[in-house]
């Protein structure tokens, strides 16, 4: 977490809020323990990378706050997050031998079908 008043507590609430009954709780829980190594080593990467400008800011770098989160939390690269996830991440994993990248494909109708039993709903 990068803001003082920030807790996996918080990320794991506002989740299962948002998730309406469709998160699985031990699931959010391990993804909101591991969120700030997970963040650190994307900075290092430079995916992310806004640093707050204000002199009297609390943190180095800029919070953003997206629908279903109770705070400031995202630390983000300006309007391009996905972007920056693309090009440093996403390009060099289509040429590893252990990923295979499924195209137009979407995580949210395998997680539904999984979840629900039908596709789409």
């Amino acid at each position: 977490m990068f803001a003082e008043t920030d807790s996996s507590g918080s990320h794991i609430e506002d989740a299962l809020i948002a998730g309406d009954g469709l998160c699985e709780p031990d699931a959010v829980s391990f993804i909101a323990s591991h969120a700030r190594h997970c963040v650190q080593w994307m900075i290092e990467k430079a995916v992310l990378s806004d640093k707050d400008t204000c002199a009297d800011s609390p943190h180095r770098y800029h919070l953003t706050r997206k629908g279903g989160h109770s705070q400031r939390q995202i630390v983000h690269s300006a309007d391009a997050t996905g972007k920056a996830v693309d090009t440093t991440l996403v390009n060099p994993s289509l040429h590893h031998r252990n990923i295979t990248i499924i195209k137009r494909s979407h995580a949210v109708d395998l997680i539904m079908f999984d979840k629900v039993g039908l596709p789409g709903q």
